[in-house]
Order: structure tokens, then C-alpha cells, then sequence
């Protein structure tokens, strides 16, 4: 009894952890309500109800985290009432009551299991067609098995609160857990708000959240040990493909605007290890089945991601080893289905049969994506509408924050753009605020019409502004059938464009057109003003109908039928009609 008195302690004080608002008891007040209703509507994982069994206690028992028992015959179960300890058998009256922190015991003939209960409820009710067996429901807010606490800890725990004579001993063991976990299962929870999250539409739960929660309130000059640990031994244990692929997000600095743990290649480590753990999740891999191939799948998204952390932090040898069994892995008899030819072009879509050039030669462009010309021969009114823009700061837009280095900048609003062309919308007000350069999106874009986009920014037009002193890391697009096309505004001297670990730079007034799809990243630490720029997307010259044959729909949208049927002579003549007529437009332009 002392054993559970003292780890009744430690559990309480993990539950007050939970509850330390009142919103978020609430919250769990709700979740255990939710996970009795599961349980009881039989809705759990696996098991049938076990047949010729009418004489033994039923116990359905689980959390928000996992099923422990469905309705598994047992003798009897003792609980933690809120008046009190008391023991439930088969013959016993019905039992709604809430339980509070401490023991549950679960006794089947001469063996007995011990579990601690964090909160949460007890059901149980004899059927109505008098059968003579009956259930108990136990759902909790945390269920934990007594092997998994660390009782040597907790006894010291116990110790140095006992003779706190000016703390509760619920403080003092709380402000221990914050630090110095006692083998609880750290909570689950976001570490992060919503204005942290620059993708707000999915905010991911993942464990470890104290040892997290710590390390980022120091800055990371405390706890990466305890982070590690806690991290790698939740990567090994997880079988979940959600919690596999939340920790991968976390640890590798995924969905937020601000650098968490890039500093620490400890933790990327681990978060690598959980995203090479994801890729190999039955449920990741079956996404070879369930999703198109111009699809966004799950496997070449994080393979990728990895790969991008191994090149960052110089691990080159285990990338060239990681890329070669990317190359060389199989699924269900279909070769290299990621379809990666080259470590430094590691896109998550990638498309056979498109030409790839890191810099494209001025001669294969210039004919197939005239709206580079067009910049050329219009760069004083474009720097003027610029200039102008750049008077109106609620045109502007924050830019992709989460690729700064180490979240690392010399003054505030480092990255900024003014959005003129996405997803095949113009953007207003931003493209009145710039006429000229207005016309040109309308006039070229779309350089394909019909044709369906792979992925959102297949064809996307902005001004990027970037301050002295940011560094964008290295990384790269998601499909190969996206070209970069760079336009010098306003250039400082210093300002480099890095593709494929070469250095270039940018000339006003002049185009420059780069495969997205390969490593790269911009570096503006030398300059001592503002780097202006205009990105253009555009759709590879070499896309054709043919591309999509077989295919029912891409990252961003379905596919027309006439597309995956293969009956495009049809479609193939539409849009040469069209690309035909919006020539003779031009040129009758011209002649104007």
C-alpha cells in the first residue's frame, strides 16, 4: 500500500500538471467523457465480444492515447472513487462515478495488474436481458501501468516534499516533474500557438511537451538532454502514425514560423529518426496505393525531409547512404517509385521525362517562356511600381519565415512579398498597385491553359523583399515541373542565389531562370541594402497532356477525364488553338 499511496502522489501531481487552468480541466473533463462514449458505443480497435462468457466481469479499459482491454473477463477491479476506494465484481449495482488520481487494480483469479489513473470515469451496468454478464468502462485522461513508473525516483520525490515544511507537497512535486521527469509518460499537447504555426489548419499534439516546453522558455541553454531522451524514447516506442509523424513536424522545425531546435543536431538526429521511422509505417507506405503518384505521398515527402536535414548539417556520407536506398527501394515490384535520379534534386513529386538544367541556358527559355522578355523590356516602369509599392506596407506579406537559419535575422520583417499571381487567382489590390507588371501576369500566364497544375505555386508571380543579414537555408521545391524564374528589381552588391552548392547573383533588369526543384537558398549577409526581386513560377516547358495519362488528380487538383483516359488529340489541339491564338494576339500587338 505504500507503493501505491506513493505513486498515487506522483500521478496526482502529473494530473495537476494537466489541470492547471481551469479551461483545460474541462478540456480533460470532456476528453474522458468522449473516450467512456467510444467505449461503450464499441467502437474500439480489434475484439468481438468473447463468446460463453456470462458469469465474469467484462472490463472495456483506455484513454485518449490507447485501448488497454475490450471487454476482457476479469474477477474484479478496484478504483480510485472520488469518496473513496471501492472494488467492483459482476454482481455489483450499477456505477456511474468519477474516479480521482491514484490505483486501479485489475484482478483476474490469482494475478493482478496495477494501473494509475491520472482522472477520469467508471461505468458499469448489468445487461438488460438478464444474461448475468455484465461491463465496467473505465476511461482516463492518462492510464499508465505501474512498471512504467520510475518508483526509486518517485520515493525521492516523496522524501524531499515531506520535509518542504513551506510547499505543498502537490507544488513541489509539480515543479520537479516541470524538470525532472519521474518516468510518467510525458504529456501530450502543442508546443506552439496559432500565430507561432504558419500552417494554423493542423496544430499537432506530440509527447515530450514539458521537456520541450522547457528547453524553448531557455533558449535551448538548458535541457537538450532531457529533450533527447525523451524524444528518442518516444520515437522508439511509437507504433502510431500520427504520433511518428507530429514528432517528426516538432523536432525538425516544421510547421513554425521561428526556430525551435535547429541549433541542436542532438534533436534533429532524433527527429530524422522519426521521420525515416514514419516513412516505413504501414500507413505511410500505403499511400503507394491510395494516392496518385502526382500526388503528394507520404513517403518521398518525408524521405525528402530528411534527406534536407542530413545535407543542412554537413552529414553528406549518410546522405549519399540514405539517398542510395531511397533509389534502390521497392514497393510491391514497382523500382524507385520516389523516382529521385540525383541527391542535390530530391522533390517530393517528381515527373519523368523533363529536361533539368540547375541554370537554364537563355536559348531553351527564352522562346518557351517569353514573359521573361517581357520583364526585361519593361524594368523602369516595373522599378518605379515598386518603389511605390513599397510605400504601402499592407500590400506585404511575410515570406516563408520557417526557412530563416536558426530563425537568425538582423532586423525585423526579413523576408517580405507583395503576392501578385497564385493559384491561378490574381491577387488584389497588390496587382492594381503595379499596372504594368499586372498586364504582363495577364497577358502570359497561364503559359499552359488547360493543362492542370501539380501543386499550388505551379505558376505563382511576387515581389520578394529581403533585408541585410538573412540567410534562407538550403532546400528545394515540391515538383520538378516548376521553373524558377528570378528578375532583378533592385540588387545590392553582395546579395548571392546558391543552387545546386554553386553561387550566382542577380542583375537588375535582367532574368534568370533556375530548376526549383534542385537544393538551394539565398544568403544576403554581405549587403548593406534590401534585395528586391520578382519570383515567377512557371510550368515546364516539356509538360504535355501525355504527363497526366493514367493519373486521376495531382497535389492540387483532379484530373479532367479526357486526361486520364488518354482521348486528348482532342485537348491536345485545344490548347495549341489557344496558345496559337493568344500568339497572333501578340504579334498583332506588336504591330499596333
Amino acid at each position: 500500500m505504500r507503493n501505491h499511496a506513493l505513486s498515487a502522489i506522483v500521478i496526482k501531481a502529473f494530473s495537476e500538471l494537466l489541470c492547471g487552468i481551469e479551461s483545460v480541466c474541462v478540456l480533460l473533463y470532456w476528453m474522458s467523457l468522449r473516450v467512456s462514449r467510444f467505449l461503450r458505443a464499441g467502437l474500439l480497435q480489434s475484439a468481438k465480444t468473447p463468446a460463453g462468457i456470462t458469469n465474469r466481469l467484462l472490463l472495456t479499459m483506455g484513454s485518449p492515447r490507447e485501448n488497454i482491454f475490450y471487454l476482457k473477463p476479469i474477477d474484479s477491479v478496484t478504483v480510485p472513487g472520488t469518496e473513496g476506494t471501492f472494488t467492483i465484481t459482476n454482481n455489483h449495482s450499477l456505477v456511474i462515478s468519477q474516479l480521482s488520481p491514484g490505483v486501479i487494480t485489475v484482478r483476474d483469479g490469482t494475478e493482478h495488474k496495477d494501473f494509475f489513473i491520472s482522472d477520469g470515469f467508471i461505468f458499469f451496468n448489468q445487461p438488460a436481458d438478464g444474461s448475468g454478464c455484465c461491463r465496467a468502462e473505465i476511461s482516463g485522461v492518462e492510464l499508465v501501468p505501474k512498471e512504467a513508473l520510475d518508483k526509486d525516483r518517485a520515493t525521492q520525490l516523496l522524501s524531499e516534499v515531506q520535509s518542504a515544511a513551506k510547499e505543498t507537497e502537490w507544488d513541489k512535486v509539480k515543479a520537479q516533474l516541470g524538470s525532472s521527469p519521474v518516468g510518467v509518460p510525458a504529456a501530450f499537447g502543442s508546443l506552439f500557438t496559432m500565430d507561432e504555426l504558419h500552417c494554423k489548419d493542423n496544430p499537432h499534439n506530440y509527447p515530450c511537451l514539458e521537456e520541450m516546453r522547457f528547453y524553448r522558455e531557455t533558449q535551448g541553454a538548458q535541457g537538450e538532454d532531457a529533450v533527447v531522451r525523451c524524444a528518442a524514447k518516444a520515437v522508439a516506442d511509437a507504433n502510431d502514425f500520427h504520433t511518428l509523424r507530429n514528432l517528426t513536424h516538432v523536432l525538425l522545425d516544421m510547421d513554425t514560423i521561428v526556430k525551435v531546435f535547429d541549433n541542436s543536431s542532438s534533436i534533429v538526429r532524433v527527429g530524422i529518426e522519426a521521420a525515416r521511422k514514419l516513412t516505413n509505417h504501414p500507413d505511410c507506405l500505403r499511400e503507394f496505393d491510395t494516392k496518385d503518384s502526382l500526388d503528394c505521398r507520404c513517403f518521398p515527402l518525408y524521405s525528402k525531409v530528411a534527406m534536407l536535414k542530413y545535407k543542412n548539417y554537413g552529414w553528406w556520407a549518410e546522405a549519399r547512404q540514405y539517398f542510395r536506398q531511397i533509389k534502390e527501394f521497392t514497393y510491391k515490384g514497382m523500382l524507385n517509385p520516389v523516382g529521385w535520379e540525383d541527391i542535390y534534386r530530391t522533390p517530393q513529386i517528381h515527373i519523368p521525362n523533363l529536361r533539368a538544367h540547375e541554370i537554364w541556358p537563355r536559348e531553351e527559355w527564352e522562346e518557351a517562356l517569353p514573359i521573361g522578355v517581357a520583364l526585361e523590356q519593361n524594368y523602369k516602369a516595373i522599378v518605379a511600381e515598386t518603389k511605390e509599392a513599397m510605400r504601402k506596407d499592407e500590400l506585404w506579406e511575410d515570406t516563408y519565415r520557417f526557412l530563416y537559419k536558426n530563425g537568425e535575422t538582423v532586423r525585423t520583417g526579413t523576408w517580405k512579398h507583395l503576392p501578385i499571381y497564385h493559384a491561378r487567382e490574381i491577387i488584389e489590390p497588390q496587382c492594381t498597385a503595379m499596372p504594368t507588371l499586372c498586364g504582363l501576369v495577364k497577358k502570359y500566364l497561364p503559359t499552359k491553359p488547360g493543362l492542370p497544375w501539380v501543386v499550388n505555386q505551379n505558376e505563382q508571380v511576387m515581389v520578394i523583399r529581403m533585408d541585410p543579414g538573412t540567410t534562407v537555408e538550403t532546400h528545394n521545391g515540391p515538383s520538378n515541373n516548376v521553373l524558377n524564374m528570378h528578375f532583378g528589381i533592385i540588387v545590392p552588391e553582395g546579395a548571392v542565389l546558391t543552387v545546386n552548392y554553386t553561387q550566382y547573383t542577380w542583375e537588375n533588369g535582367k532574368t534568370l531562370v533556375w530548376d526549383g526543384s534542385t537544393d538551394h537558398g539565398v544568403d544576403t549577409t554581405k549587403c548593406k541594402e534590401e534585395r528586391i526581386i520578382l519570383l515567377v513560377r512557371l510550368m515546364h516547358p516539356d509538360m504535355t497532356p501525355q504527363h497526366y495519362r493514367g493519373h486521376k488528380r495531382t497535389m492540387f487538383e483532379e484530373i479532367p477525364a479526357e486526361y486520364r483516359d488518354g482521348t486528348v488529340a482532342g485537348k491536345d489541339a485545344v490548347l495549341q488553338n489557344r496558345a496559337d491564338g493568344k500568339k497572333e494576339e501578340e504579334e498583332e500587338e506588336e504591330e499596333l
